[in-house]
C-alpha cells in the first residue's frame, strides 16, 4: 500500500501497530505540523495530556520508518570502464591493449596556440600564456606517461599470468608488486598507484588490476606456490560439487586440497570460506543455500 504523504505514511504504520487511536495517533492526525515545529509542552497543552505521555508518543513516532521502501531499495551497480583489454587474437595469441574508448581525447586548443603566437614579446599576457602552455604540455605528457606505464604493467601481467587468461581464476599465480616494479625498472609505489582503481577486461570478466597480485600458498611438492585467489577458487569449486546431504568439513577441504598439492591450514580454509560467503558445514547441512550469492 502506498502513502500520499509523510503524515499518511506514519499513520499507516501507527495503525498497523495499533497505536493510531492513542496519543501518537492524535499527534499525527491533529498536530502533525506542530509535531515538526513545536516542543513537547505545547503539544501536551493542546491535547490536554501529561508531558510524559507526549514524550513517549513522540519517541514512538520517531521509531517509525519515514521511507518504508528503503529495505527493498538496491543501489544500481556502478559502471566500470576497463582501462586494459586482455584478449586472444585470431591466431590464438594473447594480447593486451589500452581501452581507447575509456580515454578522453586531450589536446591544446589551436586558438590558444594562435593567441600565444600573436602576443607581443616581453608582454605580461605572453608570459601568462607561455606559463599556462607549459603547464598544459606537462599535464598532457604526464597523462601519456601514465597511460604508457599502465600498458607496460599490462604486458608484464600477461607474461606472468598467461595461464589465468587461458584457464581462469584457478590458474592465477602468486605475484607481488615488487616483481613487476623490478621488471619495469620502476618504484613499487608507482606500480601501486597506476593499478589502484584500474580495471581490466579479460576472457573471464572485468577485474581490478589489483586482482592479479596475490600472496602464495605453499606446494606440498616444494615447487611453485599456489596463489591465494586460485586456492579460494578451488575451495569454491569443491563446495559447489559437494554432496548436499554430506557437505565437506573444513578439515576435509584441507585433505582435498592436499591431494592437489596445496599445503594449507584448516583455519586458513575457514578464513577463505568466510571471504567467499560460504556457510559453515553445519549451516550447509541444515538445508540448501544459494550458491549464486557467493563472491567470485
Amino acid at each position: 500500500m502506498g502513502a500520499r504523504s509523510l503524515k499518511e505514511c506514519l499513520l499507516i504504520q501507527a495503525r498497523h501497530l495499533g497505536q493510531d487511536k492513542g496519543v501518537a495517533g492524535r499527534i499525527l492526525s491533529e498536530y502533525f505540523d506542530e509535531f515538526l515545529e513545536m516542543g513537547t509542552k505545547a503539544i501536551a497543552r493542546g491535547l490536554r495530556v501529561p508531558v510524559e505521555e507526549v514524550g513517549e508518543a513522540i519517541a514512538f513516532i520517531r521509531s517509525l520508518e519515514p521511507k518504508p521502501g528503503r529495505p527493498y531499495f538496491r543501489e544500481s551497480p556502478s559502471i566500470v570502464v576497463p582501462d586494459l583489454r586482455f584478449y586472444e587474437d585470431d591466431d590464438g595469441i594473447l594480447r593486451v591493449a589500452m581501452n581507447e574508448q575509456g580515454l578522453p581525447r586531450l589536446r591544446i586548443q589551436p586558438a590558444y596556440r594562435a593567441m600565444l603566437k600573436a602576443a607581443p614579446k616581453k608582454d605580461e599576457l605572453r608570459d601568462y600564456l607561455e606559463e599556462k602552455m607549459r603547464s598544459a604540455q606537462w599535464f598532457l605528457k604526464s597523462v601519456d606517461q601514465r597511460r604508457r606505464t599502465i600498458l607496460r604493467v599490462g604486458e608484464s601481467l600477461l607474461k606472468h599470468q598467461e595461464e589465468f587468461f587461458r584457464k581462469g581464476p584457478s590458474a592465477l599465480r602468486p605475484l607481488v608488486l615488487r616483481t613487476i616494479a623490478q621488471e619495469l625498472g620502476l618504484h613499487e609505489s608507482t606500480i601501486s598507484r597506476v593499478t589502484n582503481q584500474k580495471y581490466a577486461e579479460t576472457p573471464f570478466g572485468v577485474v581490478e588490476l589489483k586482482y592479479f597480485f596475490s600472496g602464495g600458498v605453499p606446494s606440498s611438492s616444494g615447487g611453485d606456490e599456489h596463489s591465494a585467489v586460485s586456492v579460494r577458487e578451488k575451495i569454491r569449486q569443491l563446495v559447489k560439487t559437494e554432496s548436499s546431504e554430506d557437505p565437506l568439513t573444513d578439515q576435509e577441504i584441507v585433505a582435498k586440497l592436499s591431494e592437489s598439492g596445496i599445503v594449507i591450514a584448516r583455519r586458513t580454509v575457514a578464513k577463505y570460506r568466510t571471504e567467499l560467503d560460504i556457510p559453515s558445514v553445519s549451516q550447509r547441512r541444515r538445508g540448501p543455500w544459494d550458491q549464486r550469492t557467493q563472491k567470485a
